[in-house]
């Protein structure tokens, strides 16, 4: 099963009070025109959904390598997918590609751990993406989506609604991100397994490193791009 969390907030926009919805961008990334086809050509064989974009540097006290970040990014490749044609070259290529990459923002979202209820897992969620601490009373409006073979999601997917502010928003994610660096550099990249192959709890990943930014105000529903939001409101829950 699934959870994923809308975030309702209001906004004054000349003068007039707008609703909308809170969202902040995946760490994922979507392709743009043929960029995808020349990523794929780097690999010898099976290439990564998308580039490995900034890999830290550090882990608290601990400092890595150049050579040791290469390294682990390698064995990752090599282990889920294949290696690239060119080693050498392919560091800087893997940086000009994930810089062409758009970041759609998104509903909050994700998987429901064994152990957890549906409602422990969106309270999680919403630590990991935004870093806000919520009282459970705050979600409202559980409803499921039924899994469908056919559909975008093979599981079941409960829905929660919450009201929140802006400011609420925006400080508790510029806070979050602050506590991260005071942890590691790591930037935005959608491999987690790679800090596991540096000896980094994968804690670190599920914890700080969620989003490619802060939230988003959408007003408009023609505004949400990013697929898995529009198919989970689709279903108007």
């Amino acid at each position: 099963m699934s959870a994923a969390i809308f975030l309702h907030a209001s906004k004054v926009v000349d003068g007039k009070l707008v609703k909308g919805i809170v969202m902040y961008p995946t760490d994922t990334g979507c392709w743009k025109s043929d960029d995808k086809e020349a990523f794929s050509n780097l690999f010898e064989g099976k290439a990564p959904p998308v580039p490995y974009g900034g890999i830290g540097k550090k882990f608290g006290p601990e400092k890595f390598a150049l050579q040791e970040i290469q390294t682990a990014v390698l064995q990752h490749m090599q282990k889920h997918f294949s290696l690239p044609k060119d080693k050498d070259a392919y560091w800087k290529l893997d940086g000009e590609m994930h810089e062409k990459l758009v970041f759609h923002p998104a509903v909050v979202h994700g998987k429901i751990g064994d152990s957890e209820t549906p409602t422990d897992a969106a309270l999680r969620l919403l630590w990991e993406w935004t870093g806000m601490r919520v009282d459970p009373k705050e979600l409202k409006g559980e409803a499921i989506i039924p899994a469908s073979p056919l559909s975008f999601s093979p599981v079941p997917i409960h829905v929660f609604h919450m009201d929140t502010s802006l400011d609420r928003a925006r400080w508790f994610w510029m806070d979050h991100q602050a506590e991260r660096l005071t942890l590691t550099d790591w930037e935005v990249s959608p491999y987690p397994d790679v800090l596991q192959e540096l000896g980094v709890p994968d804690l670190v990943y599920k914890a700080y490193c969620r989003t490619h930014g802060g939230p988003a105000f959408i007003k408009e529903l023609g505004d949400v791009k990013d697929n898995y939001t529009v198919e989970v409101m689709s279903w108007n829950c």
